[in-house]
């Protein structure tokens, strides 16, 4: 019974830690080499216009990946039809020299903020578009590219 009892428990606290994304999603890269032609393409819609919202990037790069940073270009379009358009450097390594990220194999996975406590101000579907924007059309090494979007404990009002 107290077996039962403390399993139940653990259960319980585990999924009340679960972190619930109003949207989530990856998208893979063909053969581990992200082009300018291969734009990322993430829709999702929202529904509540007074809550505020974390975005997060998540990429996913070789251990053998060269570049300090990475350059890409977010493209937001609105309900309404209006576009929003940013540069963002994203650091692949630390002060130290090392790969941002949890090791999985040979890979190293990161979740950068985007956006934090952002508003959303029409109701619908939004769009955001994600391109590698390096020198080079061919980025060796990153495997996936994804969005995170995640009600914020912050109050709007």
């Amino acid at each position: 019974m107290i077996r039962i009892l403390c399993l139940s428990i653990l259960l319980l606290s585990f999924f009340a830690c679960k972190q619930e994304y109003l949207f989530n999603s990856k998208d893979k890269i063909e053969n581990g080499i992200w082009t300018y032609q291969d734009l990322k393409r993430f829709q999702f819609s929202i529904q509540d216009t007074s809550a505020l919202y974390n975005i997060h990037l998540t990429l996913s790069a070789a251990d053998s990946f060269a570049t300090e940073n990475i350059y890409i270009k977010l493209w937001t379009v609105f309900p309404d039809g209006k576009q929003l358009e940013y540069i963002k450097s994203i650091p692949v390594f630390d002060n130290e020299g090392k790969i941002i990220g949890d090791k999985s194999g040979q890979t190293y996975t990161q979740q950068i903020i985007l956006q934090e406590n952002a508003f959303f101000n029409q109701m619908g579907s939004y769009q955001i578009t994600i391109e590698q924007f390096m020198r080079t059309d061919s980025l060796p090494g990153i495997s996936s590219v994804g969005l995170i979007i995640e009600k914020s404990k912050e109050k709007r009002f």
